[in-house]
């Protein structure tokens, strides 16, 4: 077994980005003047007589004190070519491209990769997922790739290699490889009902997304999860009350915290089995899974014999310090008895036992003839 973390340092929640409310494009039809460095004070406009698409600016050549906006308008730098893209720019309304401070963000329609019906993301009319994160459009690499979205703030974020990250319920999530990033699962792949987990960036969290969207979800005790990258070498997630990590395993049992099922992990692969019952050995010493009506919980293991699974004929023995399944030869040397007025009385014909006592004391461990009951 062996735990992973695939982005290197982790986050704890919270961003450390100067942040500021929204505010709004300059609208071109009311540009100002150049600016001491030769160049528009606002670099980019939206003009709302013209399907609220965004141009860059220029100077006016007729009169070269004066800013229009560019002849033709704004694309993204990605590779979107329809749907929905957002634009983010600083305080001098140009694009934020490698650093700095949000300013304002606009959610456009992209037609044939151009720009138009771009809506501020402050706009109630959007209805826009808080704390969540949104492609930059104007970015194709990992740097500033990203921006945390809330109504009260917003900060750029670097795309890490292999991480995800939470968007908006009509998006989906997000995912990075070493070049980029980009949607990854869209929302109609959580549309079927259940939870799917995923890694966070953030310490202690796991992304759960599911019908109702993606969200960073705070593990405060020791779980496990099924993880729903297809592409990651770490089928489970363990998370230890303080961090949250991909876990690499090749056999063993645990407890499914989403379902509370049974994940059994064989030869590097990890499944959930429902037909489970009686009790199974966990990675940990002396603790037991038990799963009572397909329901399986962790249990601090007492000193004695317990059935494992369903199967019959099979034991696990518990002593001061762990858990072990019995051989066949051990389970043999469990006496094979009848209940008569509440005591277990051995049977004569005994496979052989000599062990076994006529009556057993109190105390002791028997069994039924099938292997399916301990007395």
């Amino acid at each position: 077994m062996r735990l992973s973390t695939r982005f290197g340092v982790m986050f704890a929640l919270g961003l450390t980005s100067k942040v500021m409310a929204l505010n709004k494009l300059q609208s071109c039809s009311s540009l100002g003047t150049v600016s001491a460095d030769d160049n528009c004070s606002d670099r980019y406009c939206i003009d709302e007589n013209n399907g609220n698409q965004i141009y860059a600016t220029q100077i006016d050549t007729t009169k070269p004190t004066a800013c229009i906006k560019s002849p033709s308008g704004e694309g993204p730098s990605t590779s979107i070519t329809a749907g929905k893209a957002y634009f983010f720019f600083e305080a001098n309304n140009s694009l934020l491209t490698s650093s700095g401070t949000v300013d304002s963000g606009y959610e456009c329609t992209i037609t044939s990769g151009t720009v138009t019906a771009c809506t501020s993301m402050d706009s109630s009319s959007l209805n826009l997922d808080q704390s969540k994160y949104y492609l930059n459009a104007n970015s194709d690499n990992l740097t500033t790739a990203l921006v945390n979205f809330s109504s009260s703030s917003s900060s750029p974020v670097d795309g890490k290699s292999g991480a995800f990250y939470p968007s908006d319920k009509n998006i989906g999530l997000i995912g990075c490889d070493s070049e980029k990033c980009e949607v990854v699962a869209s929302s109609n792949k959580f549309s079927g009902g259940g939870n799917n987990y995923y890694l966070s960036t953030l310490v202690s969290y796991v992304i759960k997304c599911n019908a109702n969207g993606c969200d960073n979800y705070p593990v405060t005790s020791e779980a496990y999860f099924h993880n729903a990258a297809t592409n990651s070498a770490n089928q489970l997630i363990y998370c230890n009350g303080s961090q949250c990590d991909g876990l690499t395993t090749s056999t063993g049992n645990y407890v499914d915290e989403d379902n509370k099922k049974l994940i059994e992990c064989t030869a590097g692969t990890c499944k959930t089995n429902t037909s489970v019952g009686n009790f199974y050995i966990s990675p940990n010493p002396n603790i037991l899974i038990d799963c009572t009506n397909g329901s399986c919980e962790n249990v601090q293991a007492k000193i004695g014999i317990y059935l494992l699974g369903i199967e019959g004929n099979q034991f696990i023995k518990c002593d001061s310090s762990s858990c072990n399944q019995l051989s066949s030869t051990e389970a043999e040397k469990i006496p094979i008895c009848d209940i008569q007025n509440s005591k277990c009385v051995v049977r004569s014909n005994n496979g052989n036992n000599s062990e076994a006592q006529v009556l057993l004391p109190e105390g002791a461990y028997c069994r039924n003839e099938v292997g399916f009951m301990l007395y």
